[in-house]
């Protein structure tokens, strides 16, 4: 096997050097050339579109979330209709509640990796979804009720209220708090 000749970079041969965007970068004295790196740009304060995400995000959350915590009434409806007995019933909503915190683990993975439009898009969509097919349903059938509205929704509803509350920190610094609390009081 053929050793390469790698040039051996020592601390004695290291220079920081401070460039125009205020980052250290190392540079060492000879034939290799160190890429500059782009210095980490702080968000901005407030704006007309940071207010309008945080109106955008109080909406989703009471869409989502508050649509979750309304399971209630679900339950006492399908009971009185004699559709299950009522822990049956529970079972729903609360597939619904661990289908909405467990997609949250994927939309943050996608929201991370810049689809921070696509997820809640995707999300809506199949909460709208499932809610039609919730409509059309036979109440009678149980397996038909767990899988749209307990798994239908509350993965819509996961994908869509991820990115509402991560948003509020790409547009605010100071006042960071009081939006993110502001658009999780829709919850």
């Amino acid at each position: 096997m053929e050793s390469v000749n790698a040039p051996s970079i020592s601390a004695e041969n290291l220079s920081p050097t401070l460039n125009s965007s205020a980052t250290l970068i190392p540079q060492k004295d000879g034939d290799i050339e160190v890429p500059q790196s782009r210095a980490y740009e702080s968000p901005q304060e407030g704006g007309k579109n940071a207010w309008f995400a945080v109106c955008g995000g109080f909406l989703t959350l009471f869409t989502t979330i508050g649509y979750a915590e309304a399971f209630g009434v679900y339950e006492d409806y399908y009971v009185r209709a004699g559709a299950a007995s009522a822990s049956s019933i529970s079972w729903i909503g609360s597939t619904q509640a661990l289908c909405l915190f467990l997609s949250c683990l994927p939309a943050g993975y996608l929201y991370d990796m810049g689809y921070c439009r696509v997820t809640p898009i995707f999300g809506a969509a199949l909460m709208v979804f499932s809610m039609f097919m919730v409509s059309i349903v036979d109440i009678s059938k149980y397996d038909q009720l767990l899988l749209a509205m307990g798994f239908g929704t509350g993965i819509g509803m996961g994908f869509a209220s991820l990115p509402a509350s991560a948003i509020q920190s790409h547009y605010w610094r100071k006042k960071q708090p009081l939006a993110i609390g502001l658009a999780l009081s829709g919850t």
